[in-house]
């Protein structure tokens, strides 16, 4: 681990993000579809999801870009079970003996 990196939200991660990272091809719909960066703010939730674990990642990207893909509700019921499932996941580790 470099000195850049840090532990945040039980994933480590580097503060420059990716080394690997393409830049996003506006007119891409794999790399940028419109629903991406569909928030009032501008900002790509990966931008902020690439912070967190994986769960916690998933929530805030469904609740992001909640209904700009789909269902409103849908999206919200994905969030939800990422949510659930980092609950569990911590209740578990909780009650697990070291």
């Amino acid at each position: 681990m470099n000195l850049n990196s840090r532990y945040v939200y039980g994933a480590i991660t580097d503060t420059e993000g990716p080394k690997n990272a393409t830049p996003p091809d506006s007119g891409s719909a794999v790399n940028h579809p419109k629903h991406y960066n569909s928030h009032p703010s501008g900002i790509e939730a990966i931008a902020v999801a690439r912070y967190m674990n994986f769960n916690l990642g998933n929530v805030l990207k469904y609740i992001w870009r909640a209904g700009h893909k789909g269902s409103f509700l849908e999206d919200l019921r994905k969030a939800q079970f990422y949510l659930n499932d980092e609950i569990d996941r911590l209740e578990h580790e909780e009650n697990t003996p070291d």
